[in-house]
This record gives C-alpha cells, sequence and structure tokens, in this order.
C-alpha cells in the first residue's frame, strides 16, 4: 500500500510539475532548443529561460527562472539561477546555485548546490540531497528512495518505500516509508540507473545515520520501527506510527489458509479460460509464442528487460514531448490546442500501461507455462494438458511467500520479451527487392 501510495504521489507530482510550468503566460523570456544546449560560464541571461533540448547543460548565470525538458540536465558548479528551477528530465544533476525553489521530476535527481534559497519540490526514482549541499527552505519528495546527506534549512516531508538521513535538518521531518525486506537495494539501483550515472543503494525503510542530526521531531509511518544510530542527535520526539490497517475486504488471506486456496483457484480458473480463449481463436499463432520461448528463453528474457526498460522510457518521453509541444503552443497563445496535448499525451500513456497490465497479468502466465510443457501438445485439442498444468504451476509457484514476487517477475521479462525475439525473426524473414 505505501508503494502504490509513493508512486501515486509521483505521477501526480510530475504531470502537476508538466503541467503548471507549460501553461504559463510569460512576458519576459528567452526560448532556446537543439540536440544540445550549453550555457557557457561568461553568458549572462537577463531574462527567464526556457530550454527544450536531448541534453542542458548550464554553466553561466540566468538572472530569472528556468524552465528546462530533456532527457538530461547539468546545472554546474560555477552556474547561478537568480530565480526559480523548473525541470523535467531523466537525470537532473544540480551542483550550482539556485536561489529560489526547485521543482523537479524525472528519473534520477540529485542537488549538489551549495545553496538552493528556498524549497526543493520533487517526484522521482531516486532523490539525493548530497553532503556539502545546502536547501535553504523544506524538502518536498515523492521518490522510491531518497538520501539526504547534505543541510535542510527547514522541514523534511517525504513519502518513499527508502528514506536515509545523514546529513543535518533543523526542523520536522515527516516521513511515510515502506518495509524492510524483498530485492535488495543495489538490485533496484543497477536496474534503473541510467546509463553512466550511479545511484546510492538505500535501504527500505527508514534509516537515521551517524551524522545526522534533526533539530525539530522526528515523526514517521512505517510497518517497522526506524533504524536509528546512537550517534544520531534527534532535539525533539520520535512519533512512529503505524499505518492504517488494511479492510477485511482488502486485506490478504493467510498462506495455506481456506480463502487463500479459493483465490488461488480463482487465479488459476481466470487463467484457464483465458488460455482456452487463445488456443481456439488462435491456435497456430499461440503454439508459436510457446515454441519460441522454449527454444530462445534466454534471448526472451533478455530482451523482456529492454522491453521493461524501454516501455518506461516510453512512458516518461511521452508525457515531456507533450509538454514541450503544449509549451510551443502555449507560447503562440494556442492554449486550447497546448491543452489538448496534454491531454492526448496522458490518454496515450494510459492506453500503454492498460495494454500492458493486461498483457502481462493474463497472457504472459499462459504462454511461458506452456513453453516448459509443449511437448505434451501432440495437436488438434492436445494445447489442453500443458495449458492446465502450466497455469496450474504458474499460480503455486507465484503464490509461495518471499520468493513469488520473482516468479512473476521472471513470467513477465520472458512474456514481453518473446514478442520482440518473434518480431526480429519476422523482420529478418521478410524477403528484400532486388535489381533484376
Amino acid at each position: 500500500m505505501l508503494r502504490r501510495r509513493s508512486i501515486s504521489v509521483l505521477l501526480l507530482v510530475g504531470v502537476l510539475f508538466l503541467v503548471l510550468g507549460t501553461l504559463s503566460t510569460v512576458y519576459a523570456l528567452r526560448f532556446v532548443g537543439g540536440e544540445r544546449v550549453v550555457i557557457e560560464p561568461d553568458e549572462v541571461i537577463a531574462d527567464d529561460l526556457y530550454i527544450t533540448a536531448r541534453e542542458v547543460i548550464i554553466r553561466g548565470t540566468v538572472e530569472g527562472d528556468v524552465y528546462a525538458a530533456a532527457q538530461r540536465v547539468i546545472v554546474d558548479s560555477g552556474a547561478r539561477i537568480t530565480g526559480d528551477l523548473v525541470v523535467g528530465a531523466q537525470v537532473v544533476d544540480i551542483q550550482g546555485i539556485v536561489e529560489d525553489d526547485i521543482r523537479a521530476a524525472g528519473q534520477v535527481i540529485r542537488v549538489a548546490a551549495p545553496e538552493v534559497g528556498d524549497d526543493v519540490m520533487a517526484a522521482c526514482f531516486s532523490m539525493e540531497v548530497a553532503k556539502g549541499s545546502t536547501v535553504g527552505g523544506s524538502l518536498l519528495v515523492g521518490a522510491y528512495q531518497v538520501v539526504v546527506s547534505g543541510d535542510v534549512r527547514e522541514d523534511v516531508y517525504v513519502g518513499a518505500n527508502s528514506v536515509a538521513i545523514h546529513g543535518t535538518v533543523e526542523g520536522d521531518v515527516r516521513a511515510s516509508v515502506g518495509e524492510r525486506g524483498g530485492p535488495p537495494p543495489a538490485l533496484w539501483g543497477s536496474l534503473m540507473a541510467p546509463a553512466g550515472v550511479t545511484i546510492p543503494a538505500v535501504p527500505a525503510g527508514l534509516t537515521i545515520g551517524d551524522g545526522a542530526r534533526v533539530g525539530g521531531n522526528l515523526t514517521y509511518e512505517s510497518v517497522q520501527e526506524a533504524v536509528i544510530s546512537p550517534q544520531a542527535r534527534i532535539e525533539g520526539k520520535v512519533n512512529h506510527r503505524l499505518p492504517p490497517p488494511p479492510t477485511q475486504e482488502t486485506q490478504p488471506p493467510q498462506f495455506g489458509s481456506m480463502p487463500w486456496a479459493i483465490e488461488q483457484f480463482r487465479r488459476w480458473l481466470t487463467l484457464l479460460l483465458t488460455g482456452a480463449v487463445l488456443f481456439l481463436t488462435l491456435p497456430i499463432q499461440s503454439r508459436q509464442v510457446g515454441t519460441t520461448i522454449a527454444r530462445k528463453p534466454l534471448a526472451s528474457l533478455g530482451w523482456g528487460i529492454v522491453f521493461v526498460a524501454t516501455l518506461i522510457a516510453s512512458l516518461i518521453g511521452s508525457i515531456i514531448v507533450g509538454g514541450l509541444l503544449a509549451l510551443v503552443f502555449s507560447l503562440v497563445t494556442l492554449s486550447q490546442l497546448a491543452k489538448w496535448t496534454i491531454v492526448i499525451a496522458l490518454a496515450t500513456d494510459i492506453l500503454l500501461v492498460i495494454a500492458y497490465l493486461a498483457y502481462v497479468n493474463l497472457v504472459a502466465p499462459i504462454f511461458v507455462p506452456y513453453a516448459l510443457l509443449h511437448k505434451l501438445d501432440r495437436g488438434t485439442w492436445w494445447w489442453l494438458p500443458p495449458v492446465v498444468l502450466g497455469t496450474l504451476l504458474y499460480v503455486m509457484l507465484t503464490s509461495l511467500p518471499y520468493v513469488g514476487w520473482l516468479f512473476s517477475l521472471l513470467v513477465v521479462l520472458v512474456g514481453v520479451g518473446v514478442l520482440v525475439v518473434m518480431y526480429r525473426s519476422h523482420r529478418n524473414l521478410v524477403p528484400t527487392k532486388t535489381n533484376s
């Protein structure tokens, strides 16, 4: 529940950043675009600055606000922005001075600035306030993981699965965090880190490190108690609140109980009926998918990892592209077209997510187990034994505590990866025209 809440906050805040940043009316500004935009150290821009590019590097001075949308945004150590920094990018690395607020949405955000004049608001996968940096206002973050090694002059409000504080927070800390356990932090870092970027490994839950100091109260909501070093200084009260208990309707049944068995039977019956529909309506295609997985399991797994990473990048990219187009339209006073661009971008993401979830929850759990038992299929109705036994095996393995998620992940990756393998094979078989 906590992880879903953090993801929801991340998405909501990210969309708000883009909408607010693109639909505002600005009268004094400079608009810059290109493959790579660099503001050199000797440049001084006395206007608000709007930038769209693949890579943005700011080394000079901007006497106003900066709005940037790119794949990578770097505010170098010698840079100075006298206004706000509003940015949407896959990677955001802020090393220079920002005299007002920072509002950032992306995948990896790092604040290593010697001075941020006011608040920092962020929505991302990984957020880091590096050692030696200073946030003059409050820190508000919705993320998967957050680490604060620098100084925050006011309060910290964070909702994340993993939170670690090693620096100084002059005010209160209020956090809603996940529970320890699950995949190791280094695994998520290696999977989610863009090329050339290192993501810190933050343990799940709340950690207060040796050199940490909290000047106010520490209030956190978590299933487990925080890991607080004896060398840490918390000058206010420590308040640990348990998450609200799940309602009877949403509480998962206990493993091995009768309600649990009934739930697993329903899962198996749903997959069995879906498999019957697939093999009765598309018998040749369904068998081809299963046999391709059996022949190329490692290739399917590898392409599955690539597919999922590409899908995530596409979802982020469609919102960024929609935001850029809306920005351009709003600048030329086409406000209605700008709003509809945002709506279309969000609708596209929603349709992609629905199609993906439908496939990985209903289709992949049929084809991957079928591939393990495909030799039992000898034609006509003989697809039924591998489908019945395969879906039963899938339900049993994925319902196991602690390790069930791993089997589900493997099935998802192989199930989506086989589509790429079949597409590449089909494309290689298409004859090319030659001159006679």
